[in-house]
């Protein structure tokens, strides 16, 4: 079953249900639909909680490129990708768990990408 981990600040909205999807890279092996998930907060140290167990529904591409811009359903068929406008993107990242604290979502995705790992960043949103 593979695992994901949630910062602390992230626990609480997982838990209650209003956190349903996350940005993450792409793994060795990728989760794919009906995988069972473990979330967890914490995980690799002695304050490790487990969050819950649920099943994968979605996997979807994700792009944010070099201008900010979120594209979804990036691979084959290239038709399908979608680059989403700015109510959108506003709404995906708050779906994400962001802008929590009174900042815009988007700009609280943004710069986590920006700055944890750079942008133009590929991976996958994984809904459950």
């Amino acid at each position: 079953m593979p695992a994901l981990n949630f910062m602390a600040r992230l626990a609480p909205l997982v838990q209650d249900g209003r956190k349903r999807q996350t940005v993450r890279r792409e793994r060795k092996h990728p989760i794919r639909p009906g995988d069972r998930l473990l979330m967890y907060t914490g995980q690799r140290t002695r304050k490790a909680q487990k969050l819950m167990e649920t099943t994968c529904s979605r996997v979807e591409n994700f792009c944010m490129d070099e201008h900010g811009r979120i594209i979804l359903g990036l691979r084959e068929p290239i038709e399908d990708a979608r680059i989403l406008g700015p109510e959108e993107a506003e709404a995906f990242a708050r779906a994400d768990g962001l802008g929590v604290d009174g900042s815009t979502a988007y700009d609280d995705l943004h710069g986590f990408l920006l700055v944890n790992y750079g942008l133009p960043f590929e991976g996958v949103v994984i809904y459950w």
